[in-house]
């Protein structure tokens, strides 16, 4: 019933909304994670340009959806992983 175009074409990838998710549901999460004390306390990012990003975001000014997905994941991963290492 499907056209061969459709039957014989590639796989296709699609996108997820994270810029929206970020500006919904995950909104207070990545906050309370990636603006928290202890994130800052790493001395990975400068303050304000954490900021700067959340304030053009949350903004509609540019999408960093996937910018504050990855910071996301790498604060998580500290706070599971390496905050309590010791050598």
């Amino acid at each position: 019933m499907l056209p061969k175009s459709i039957l014989k074409r590639g796989k296709q990838g699609f996108g997820i909304p994270m810029g929206e998710w970020f500006r919904g549901e995950l909104k207070d999460y990545w906050s309370s994670v990636c603006l928290s004390d202890r994130a800052f306390s790493r001395g990975y990012f400068r303050k304000e340009d954490l900021f700067r990003i959340w304030d053009e975001h949350q903004s509609g000014k540019r999408d960093h959806g996937y910018r504050m997905w990855a910071l996301m994941m790498l604060e998580l991963w500290h706070n599971e992983f390496a905050d309590d290492f010791k050598l």
